[in-house]
């Protein structure tokens, strides 16, 4: 929030993801399978 306020960047243009983030942060990043993860795998 104080990187927005530095910037000048108006809070109600990311209000949705500050709402959510309010919550806590995602435990994992998650599992990319992308193209390169497939061939090597094969």
């Amino acid at each position: 929030l104080a990187r927005l306020e530095e910037e000048g960047t108006p809070k109600e243009a990311y209000q949705f993801y500050i709402d959510t983030r309010s919550y806590g942060g995602v435990p994992h990043g998650g599992f990319g399978l992308g193209v390169d993860r497939v061939c090597s795998w094969l």
